[in-house]
């Protein structure tokens, strides 16, 4: 499985990325399921949900928290194929990826990639699809 890491963008001298972050956003690396990730649909600057769950094991004791009400995805797995999260028209028909997990980028300053970094550490992460800056009302 992937780590989750923070990578910090200093000034977007990469002229070669189509898509830059603003210079004081972090990007943020998290590896989902890939039935999240082809169940929702996810793509380049869609908004969504962050939660933690702790304690698991003890359902009685077990919380979920928002961690991050709305972050944007720079990027999901396999975008510049086409696909969401790289999945072909072929896979996601059938609602199977390719592999078991994908890796999902967010956009982030530094108040929300730390606590993404810590909560994953030391609970589960999930995401819910919040919606997308190119919706239409």
């Amino acid at each position: 499985m992937l780590a989750s890491q923070c990578l910090w963008l200093s000034d977007g001298k990469d002229s070669a990325a189509l898509r830059q972050p603003g210079s004081d956003e972090r990007l943020y690396v998290l590896p989902v399921p890939s039935e999240t990730a082809l169940g929702l649909h996810l793509q380049h600057s869609d908004q969504v949900e962050i939660v933690v769950t702790t304690n698991k094991a003890r359902p009685k004791s077990a919380e979920t928290h928002v961690l991050l009400p709305a972050v944007t995805i720079f990027s999901v797995g396999g975008a510049a194929s086409g696909g969401a999260f790289g999945a072909t028209p072929g896979n996601a028909q059938s609602g199977l990826g390719t592999s078991k997990s994908t890796t999902l980028v967010l956009r982030a300053d530094e108040a929300g990639c730390q606590p993404l970094a810590k909560a994953r550490e030391i609970g589960d992460l999930d995401l819910s699809l919040v919606g997308s800056r190119d919706t239409v009302p």
